[in-house]
């Protein structure tokens, strides 16, 4: 039996008899109301199954867009897409939520428990193919900064470094840069500025805007160039000359010797250059770090400014799963008052999905 029926401003339509968590119920009529029903039993932890079975409730049809997906991992709620206050209970691993975008380094999710929005870590769900595709506010030119201890004291350098290499040939466009150094804050290879290209209207030949990488004036008018461009369409793919520079870079990363590696473990160095190297540039900012997680000492943590900036842990090696628990908190409670986002990455991450 099937009848259409309005509950809290929802159109959906009520089941008798749907066979779910392998018992025979009645389906109320609100889909979030039944995904909440499903959180609130911590040992009937729901499947996709029964999540598109719930899907299916809210219409006649499934809503087009309309996505209810299980967190991969614990989380915390946040009330803003990027920094902001986390509140209210983490939800835990199977705690399902509805999807409604992305949102820079987060998704905006509805909480079925609350009935309210809310923002999520994007790695703590998985959703759809194309759903984070665009993500509104973080267009124009990025600045990528990577900072990779040497294999004495980190597993995953050489790992680390074609990763890299495969993110400069994939996501390098007009006006992007890219710094890869040593924890100690040495150049790993020299920097690499791709010029911003446009094609000027009845002009034979593009305009170039050449930097230096360590030209930041000229960086922040290009990124600004390149921005506006972006936003009239008249920006050209990355010149050949560049596409030759950021190829030559991919390449020493991926031929590089380790035999002269920097064997500190000590992250504030390049903390210390990443911040003078992302400070006043407009863009996206990203700050990689491949090494150990353990983060300075509290005053001088207190001093970093990298406000704006997505700071990544990438497989950092963990002996002490406690003591790495604690420096988790302690970086990601210096990033809710730093304007600061800090997750951490497993080793097999593709850092070009987290990037583009």
């Amino acid at each position: 039996m099937i009848r259409l029926s309005r509950l809290s401003g929802l159109v959906c339509r009520e089941v008798v008899g749907l066979l779910l968590v392998g018992m025979t119920t009645t389906m109320g009529c609100a889909a979030t109301d039944a995904v909440a029903a499903m959180n609130a039993t911590p040992r009937n932890t729901p499947t996709l199954t029964q999540i598109a079975v719930t899907q299916t409730t809210m219409t006649a049809t499934p809503t087009p867009g309309v996505f209810y997906r299980p967190l991969l991992r614990e989380t915390t709620e946040w009330s803003a897409n990027f920094g902001g206050i986390s509140f209210g209970p983490p939800r835990g691993t199977g705690f399902v939520v509805q999807l409604v975008d992305c949102e820079g380094p987060r998704v905006k999710i509805i909480d079925p428990n609350t009935h309210g929005p809310a923002y999520i870590d994007r790695d703590a769900v998985e959703v759809p193919s194309g759903f984070c595709s665009q993500i509104p506010g973080q267009g124009g030119p990025k600045t990528v900064v990577v900072a990779v201890a040497g294999p004495a004291v980190y597993s995953h350098t050489s790992v680390v470094l074609g990763d890299v290499s495969r993110l400069m040939r994939a996501a390098a466009e007009p006006g992007d840069t890219f710094i890869v150094m040593w924890l100690n804050g040495a150049d790993v290879i020299p920097p690499v500025h791709v010029p911003v290209q446009s094609v000027v209207p009845h002009s034979p030949s593009p305009t170039v805007t050449p930097c230096g990488p360590y030209d930041k004036p000229c960086r922040v008018m290009a990124t600004a160039t390149a921005t506006t461009l972006l936003d009239q369409g008249e920006l050209d793919s990355v010149p050949g000359d560049a596409r030759q520079d950021v190829t030559k870079a991919a390449n020493e990363l991926e031929t590089l010797s380790l035999a002269g590696a920097p064997s500190t473990s000590d992250v504030l160095p390049a903390l210390a250059r990443a911040q003078l190297l992302l400070d006043g540039v407009p863009g996206p900012h990203y700050l990689f770090i491949a090494g150990p997680l353990q983060p300075p000492a509290t005053e001088e943590l207190a001093q970093l400014r990298l406000s704006g900036t997505f700071i990544r842990f990438l497989g950092p090696d963990c002996p002490d799963p406690v003591r790495c628990a604690q420096w988790d908190h302690v970086w990601r409670d210096w990033a809710a008052t730093a304007n600061a986002d800090v997750a951490v990455y497993d080793e097999s991450v593709d850092l070009v999905e987290k990037v583009q």
